[in-house]
């Protein structure tokens, strides 16, 4: 096999050794170059004529430094930060991560419910007290089963985060763009999510948000940045949810009107949030959003957990 038979492929994303072996034992023609920043300065600095395959987060600016380059792969779900570079008038082919962090994502916004109805934070600060506690204390828990969730974006997360919420006994509202397509096509491993669209109670579209939004316990976002989505969680929306109702987003921070947010949970108008992402992101240091609420003594509160978002966090 001559060196012109071989497909360059960079990636820049930290695989661990055995990964990167499995990924380069798929066959002889691929040349792997495990090295770079996945930063757009760094991309954009790249010089490797003979690359045509990009593992990153985005795509260089210019086709100067790699005139091959015909396919990228992000590990993002999401590639609305791809829009601006516009790689596909280059004919440049972008494939995302879109089904690989289902699972993950699932397990992360069910521990946030968890942290919410059991009210793990305040029995840790019991412990931490060396408080003994007991019926009175306020620490007991409310049972998962019963309540209600709605997921706003039902895809490859949405629908596995509904599989593991559906076998607690909370009622699932899927809410999605177009209602009357249930079905889900996308990738997804065995065993796991809602591809034939038949775990929801309730079906609506994001217009419908208000009306839904009142009797649920928890309002989970899953949904992508786009423009039909930005703001989708509003003041109206925010008004209308109960006050004892959490907020999950592991969405985009775009999705939520971040200013009716904090004040909702400032004035004690909600039970907290569990946000994945923000605006801006990282959180600076000094956002209210970082802070408890000192001002009720139900200890309501808004907690940000920035975790990464990439498959390399966790299988």
């Amino acid at each position: 096999m001559t060196a012109g038979d071989r497909i360059r492929i960079r990636s820049v994303y930290p695989f661990a050794p055995e990964d990167r072996a499995l990924l380069e034992s798929v066959s002889d023609r691929l040349e792997w170059v495990h090295e770079g920043e996945d930063t757009q300065a760094w991309v954009d600095a790249l010089v490797d004529p003979a690359l045509e395959i990009l593992v990153a987060s985005t795509v260089p600016r210019s086709a100067a430094g790699t005139p091959r380059l015909r396919w990228c792969f992000t590990a993002a779900a999401g590639v609305e930060d791809l829009v601006a570079l516009d790689p596909w008038s280059r004919g440049i082919a972008v494939t995302n991560g879109s089904g690989i962090h289902a699972v993950h994502m699932a397990e992360y916004l069910l521990a946030g419910v968890l942290m919410a109805t059991e009210r793990i934070e305040a029995r840790l600060a019991n412990h931490a007290a060396r408080g003994w506690g007991g019926p009175a204390s306020g620490l007991n828990g409310r049972r998962l089963r019963g309540r209600e969730a709605v997921i706003v974006g039902y895809g490859s997360i949405g629908r596995e985060v509904a599989r593991v919420l559906d076998a607690l006994g909370v009622r699932i509202v899927a809410v999605k763009r177009d209602p009357s397509r249930r079905q889900d096509d996308g990738w997804r491993e065995p065993g796991t999510g809602d591809p034939d669209g038949t775990i929801p109670a309730r079906w609506a579209a994001p217009d419908e948000l208000a009306a839904v939004v009142g009797g649920a316990d928890f309002v989970i976002l899953t949904a992508p940045a786009t423009a039909g989505t930005t703001g989708l969680i509003s003041a109206s929306v925010i008004a209308a949810m109960r006050p004892d109702a959490w907020i999950l987003n592991v969405g985009r921070g775009a999705l939520i009107d971040q200013g009716a947010l904090v004040a909702a949970l400032r004035a004690g108008r909600l039970g907290g949030a569990v946000l994945d992402v923000t605006t801006p992101e990282p959180l600076p240091a000094d956002d209210p959003l970082w802070a408890r609420s000192e001002e009720h003594t139900s200890e309501l509160q808004s907690l940000a957990y920035l975790v990464c978002r990439l498959l390399l966090e966790k299988k």
